[in-house]
Order: C-alpha cells, then sequence, then structure tokens
C-alpha cells in the first residue's frame, strides 16, 4: 500500500506530466502569499512536505501536501509549461485570481523556475524585471537571515534539558534559543519560564 505522503507527491509528478486539479480556496491564500510580494519565494515539496520560504518572511512556512499539488498545478497552467521536462522556467502575469470563498486578488509579472527529481520539486519565484521570454539561470536561493546570539549577565536554566548558560540565540520577540538542546523560551520576568517557537522559527515545540 502505497503511504499518504508518498501518495501526494506521487500526485504532484503527475501533475508535472500534464495531470491539472482545479483551484481551491486554501491554495489561493497560499499562492497569494507566494505572488503577491515583489520579494518572491523558494519552494520545497517533498514526500509529505510543502515548504515556503517568503522573501518577506524567511522562517520556514509549512502547509499540507494536498496545497503544494495545487500550487504546481496553477502554476504550470499559467507558465504553459511543457510537460515531463526536468527543469521549467516562464513568466507569469500580470493575473487577476477569481473570488473563491474570499476577495479576489492579483500580482505582477513574476518569473518562476521549477526543477523536478524522483524524490523532490524547487520551485523560485522572483519579480520580472524585464519581460524577455529568453531563458534565465536559477537565482540564487533565499537564505535565513544570521543568527543573533545574546551574552546575558544573569544565568538561565534551559526549561527543557536544564542545562544552565548566559550566552542563548536570540529570536525575534525575545525569545531564547537554548544552545544544548534547541528548545526556545521566553526569558523569565519574576515567573516562570515559557515555551515559545521552535529553534528554526517555523512553529511552537510541543
Amino acid at each position: 500500500m502505497t503511504s499518504e505522503p508518498a501518495s501526494h507527491f506521487a500526485q504532484v509528478l503527475r501533475v508535472l506530466n500534464g495531470e491539472r486539479v482545479p483551484l481551491d480556496s486554501r491554495s489561493s491564500k497560499t499562492l497569494r502569499f507566494m505572488l503577491e510580494s515583489s520579494e518572491g519565494c523558494d519552494v520545497l515539496l517533498e514526500p509529505g512536505r510543502f515548504e515556503v520560504r517568503f522573501g518577506w518572511n524567511r522562517a520556514r512556512h509549512r502547509y499540507s501536501p494536498e496545497t503544494g499539488t495545487v500550487v504546481v498545478s496553477y502554476l504550470l497552467g499559467a507558465m504553459k509549461a511543457a510537460e515531463g521536462a526536468a527543469d521549467l522556467q516562464g513568466l507569469i502575469g500580470p493575473a487577476a485570481v477569481p473570488a473563491l470563498d474570499w476577495l479576489p486578488w492579483s500580482y505582477e509579472r513574476r518569473r518562476v523556475w521549477i526543477r523536478r527529481s524522483e524524490s523532490s520539486v524547487t520551485i523560485m519565484i522572483r519579480s520580472a524585471e524585464t519581460v524577455s521570454e529568453s531563458p534565465a539561470s536559477f537565482p540564487e536561493p533565499i537564505e535565513f537571515p544570521p543568527p543573533v546570539f545574546v551574552d546575558l549577565a544573569e544565568v538561565l536554566s534551559c526549561p527543557t534539558c536544564r542545562a544552565t548558560s548566559s550566552r542563548f540565540r536570540e529570536l525575534a520577540g525575545g525569545f531564547l534559543v537554548c544552545g544544548s538542546c534547541g528548545g526556545s523560551f521566553v526569558r523569565p520576568k519574576g515567573g516562570a519560564v515559557q515555551p515559545a517557537v521552535a529553534a528554526d522559527g517555523a512553529s511552537p515545540r510541543r
């Protein structure tokens, strides 16, 4: 029996080979995040994973793999791309996306690159500075911002692993990351330590 993650990724590959699926409201919302901003985004699809790193927010943003299938289908349709190629690129937009369960939206001209293998699909979207149809080289990936470390006057104990230190990586909002276990927490202010976002900025630890 094919596992669910493998099944979703197999559908992505079928879409790359010519199958199309209709746009739904959830996928339209994700596409809006991907296409509306001129800062672009990088996308990784693997079995069980649909991950987007936006130019305007460089943390890892994970969405349902089913949504990834619809996103790929929309982009390929907009690109009028050839079927089955390992590397694809093309210009899309400007275009308006009709209302589904929420308001319609639009985006300006974008250049889209898609690179596939049997185990992953990479998508890069950037603002199209020119309207040339000539192929352009794959852009540099959107990198995470450099880590920021702080040296505190006091020694703190990590609420996850109990390791003590006065040096921590600092995340947005004043969250501190333990150098021993990677757990993150809010620096206490006369009260108990509160758990915060994960060390990679993606989601809360559970």
